[in-house]
């Protein structure tokens, strides 16, 4: 049989957001995890398998970051580079999406 896998930590901060990790855990580290997850029992509340991750497949978040940053006004791209541009595209999706309309709208 096999041992179920730990393949992310979720966070909410106070304001509602919410922050999903995806670390590399050592096998001491997932023992210390289930040994507090053991404490507290089954009878808690969670969602199994309801949640949407997003995992980029890592050319395509590259290809994407290479095309916004291009496309970014050169302003724009002295505060940043292109692996901080990844980077957040990869944390926040959304973000980049909501960038776009606004640059398409305007």
């Amino acid at each position: 049989m096999k041992k179920s896998h730990i393949c992310g930590v979720m966070l909410k901060h106070t304001d509602g957001d919410r922050e999903y990790y995806t670390p590399a855990l050592t096998e001491a580290d997932e023992s210390k995890i289930y040994k507090v997850l053991e404490k507290y029992g089954d009878d808690n509340e969670s969602s199994r398998g309801a949640l949407t991750v997003y995992d980029a497949d890592a050319e395509k978040l590259s290809e994407a970051a290479r095309r916004l940053y291009n496309y970014m006004s050169p302003w724009d791209r002295n505060e940043t580079t292109e692996e901080e541009t990844r980077e957040e595209i990869r944390k926040n999706p959304l973000d980049a999406i909501l960038f776009l309309l606004e640059e398409l709208e305007n």
